[in-house]
């Protein structure tokens, strides 16, 4: 059994690294880099972000989006684990990692479901998990960031990054031009570069 406790606790320390959410961005960003090279004719101005994991290049898009949601994943309970120290409510803690969850899972997803617009059944999965990640990703930002503004340990541009990516989220999905998409996804990027950030000057909160 003290053994079994043994590599348990690696295992723990293992998942429960920052370094996670770096390379789930460089890993999204080389796979989204990849696709655009091999997609002739693709414009930021008028084709969606998906449409990168239709084309010749698919591939590395959809591999790049599925391996980056798990490591943010690995990130966000880094984060979550790492301020429950803190003077804040545990059950919205708690809540804002589960949506954090359903969040990074549904967006992994997205790899697996590329939205080809010709295969109804396809475009229709793809559609409703990017959706899910959307508005699960609208709820555990608001909570991260409200957390961080709370915290004093935290820089506050955490918070304030957090809400500008939710206001993208919210303009795309009521606008639904492509131009926005790809500003909502250089900010949800920039803001899990700054979780990295964030997480590596907590400290443990003491009353």
């Amino acid at each position: 059994m003290p053994v079994l406790g043994k590599n348990r606790d690696l295992l723990w320390k293992f998942v429960l690294n920052p370094i996670y959410g770096p390379i789930s961005v460089v890993i999204g960003l080389i796979g989204d880099f990849a696709s655009y090279l091999l997609y002739p004719g693709y414009n930021v101005l008028s084709n969606m972000v998906s449409d990168l994991g239709t084309g010749p290049g698919g591939i590395y898009f959809n591999i790049g989006i599925f391996l980056s949601g798990i490591f943010a994943l690995f990130l966000y309970i880094h984060f979550g684990i790492k301020i429950k120290d803190f003077n804040i409510n545990n059950k919205i803690r708690k809540f804002g990692m589960i949506m954090a969850t359903i969040s990074c899972i549904t967006f992994s997803l997205i790899g697996l479901f590329p939205s080809y617009k010709n295969i109804q059944l396809l475009f229709i999965i793809h559609g409703t998990l990017a959706l899910i990640s959307w508005i699960s990703g609208i709820v555990y930002i608001s909570i991260f960031s409200f957390f961080s503004l709370k915290i004093k340990n935290i820089p506050n541009y955490m918070g304030i990054v957090g809400f500008i990516v939710n206001f993208l989220i919210i303009i795309f999905i009521f606008t639904w031009i492509p131009l926005v998409e790809w500003l909502m996804t250089l900010g949800i990027i920039f803001w899990v570069l700054v979780i990295y950030f964030s997480v590596k000057h907590i400290k443990k909160y003491h009353n």
